[in-house]
């Protein structure tokens, strides 16, 4: 028996047609939930010392998991951690990206589900809710929003907006000189609190390039494919090729990369140290 259910688990859809469509409708359900509450009040716990959850997260990552469950799949979300079903393929689940904005009633906020296998990121979703975005992504077959293909921006770096996605409250005192320099480089530096926003804002060219430490994979799963269909560069800090469970991410249009990376290979080492889990 297990072994039939190993078997069925390692078969797909032609294309991931089948798992496309369930996580876009997993995506835009969950953003219903969300949208349902926001701004309406709802309890919500510290669940460390710099995270939080509410109880809107756990409504919508229920509805996520109970859509896809369909498939066999294991499936990671961020609340409930790991549901191994003994699947090579694994459905990595953000179902509220950007928590910190949503407690307080302001923008941006995503949904965001992957399906990856192994180390590869095979089909991204990203649903903006507040704005009725949907961005997704199959490996091979290009970046989408809502039904049109989207690309990186070919802005250098007299235009380019950074985003930055790490907060200062962990070692400020090896963040704030990465900052000043990028800032004497670069045109406008950003801070979203969304890593889901801005990927889908990196691969629809809205801006250039970000940078980020440690995102646990359940961040950064669809993001990565989604980017990558659309023409990004990611790379870790020493300019090494990387993948979604990677430890640190330096993702730009191509045409700004070697620039940002001559800034933080100026302050790798440093870098390297920072080890604790951020957003």
């Amino acid at each position: 028996m297990q072994d039939t259910l190993k078997r069925k688990n390692k078969m797909h859809s032609a294309g991931f047609s089948k798992e496309l469509r369930a996580a876009k409708e997993a995506a835009v359900e969950a953003g219903r939930i969300l949208m349902r509450h926001f701004r309406r009040g709802f309890a919500y716990r510290k669940k460390s010392p710099t995270d939080f959850v509410s109880e809107i997260d756990l409504k919508a990552e229920k509805k996520i998991i109970s859509i896809l469950s369909s498939f066999g799949y294991s499936v990671f979300s961020e609340e409930a951690g790991m549901t191994d079903n003994g699947s090579e393929y694994v459905w990595y689940v953000d179902p509220l990206d950007g928590t910190h904005n949503y407690i307080h009633g302001i923008d941006p906020f995503a949904v965001s589900i992957g399906l990856t296998r192994a180390n590869q990121s095979l089909l991204g979703v990203i649903f903006i809710p507040r704005t009725n975005e949907l961005y997704y992504a199959v490996k091979g077959k290009g970046a989408w929003l809502n039904g049109k293909r989207v690309s990186v921006s070919s802005r250098g770096t007299d235009e380019a907006m950074v985003s930055w996605s790490s907060r200062f409250r962990v070692k400020p005192e090896l963040k704030l000189p990465l900052l000043r320099d990028f800032s004497t480089t670069f045109e406008m530096i950003r801070f979203h609190g969304s890593s889901a926003q801005n990927f889908a804002w990196l691969a629809s060219g809205n801006i250039d390039a970000m940078l980020t430490f440690n995102l646990p994979p359940h961040d950064m799963a669809a993001g990565f494919i989604i980017m990558k269909e659309a023409g990004a560069r990611i790379t870790d800090f020493a300019g090494n090729k990387t993948h979604f469970k990677g430890k640190q991410f330096l993702i730009t249009n191509r045409k700004v990369h070697q620039e940002a990376l001559k800034i933080v290979s100026k302050h790798r080492k440093k870098l390297d140290s920072l080890v604790s889990r951020e957003v």
